[in-house]
């Protein structure tokens, strides 16, 4: 069994790394047609990793997006910050 907090550093591990493949695949494929997607991604990552601030501004990307869907999601993580 894993302690808590090597699960947690574990967690942090893994949300970074998922950011920075994000951040890397986005770079190469900027008009990929799930952009908008995985910026939220990205943002759930942030908040996950409590940088709030990070979270919020790839959140506003993500509502200039025009993806009616994720503006949904968007409106429900708005209560959250």
């Amino acid at each position: 069994m894993i302690a808590s907090g090597d699960r947690a550093r574990t967690r942090e591990t893994y949300y970074r790394k998922s950011i920075s493949a994000f951040e890397a695949f986005l770079a190469i494929y900027p008009e990929n047609k799930n952009r908008a997607k995985y910026n939220y991604q990205e943002a759930e990552a942030y908040y996950s990793l409590e940088d709030y601030a990070a979270a919020a501004d790839k959140y506003m990307q993500v509502s200039k997006m025009g993806d009616k869907k994720l503006n949904q999601m968007l409106q429900r993580c708005a209560v959250r910050l």
